[in-house]
């Protein structure tokens, strides 16, 4: 016999023993189910594109919310140099001549400082460039 973990909507709902790998989906369940052989997984586990993730692994929203703010101070603090003036008088060269893509940038991503998210979409850091 092995262990198979019923598998629906990427959560773990039951736990069956079968002597072979059942169809899917497996005797007993509905359509949507299915039954992967796992020795570990169990209820409150997560299933996800072949990872399985215990619960005990699993952040709170509310830790989501703080990685969130931390890695948005983070990359506020990797661009902080746009704000030097001597990088952007344009009587310097070079000077940093997309200012505005990374104030835009900054702005975006202080918004995640501010009311972090749990599932943060950062948006894509501007290149440099100089003339």
């Amino acid at each position: 016999m092995s262990r198979y973990v019923i598998i629906k909507d990427n959560k773990i709902i039951n736990v069956v023993d079968y002597e072979s790998q059942p169809s899917n989906p497996p005797p007993g369940f509905g359509s949507g189910h299915i039954a992967v052989q796992h020795d570990q997984a169990g209820s409150n586990w997560t299933y996800n594109n072949g990872v399985f993730t215990s619960p005990n692994d699993m952040a709170s929203d509310e830790e989501l919310k703080e990685r969130c703010k931390q890695h948005a101070k983070g990359l506020l603090f990797s661009t902080d140099w746009v704000e030097n003036p001597s990088v952007t008088d344009t009587n310097n060269t070079p000077h940093l001549t997309n200012l505005n893509e990374f104030l835009d940038y900054r702005k975006q991503i202080r918004v995640l400082v501010v009311t972090p998210v749990a599932q943060p979409t950062f948006p894509e850091k501007p290149i440099a460039t100089w003339g």
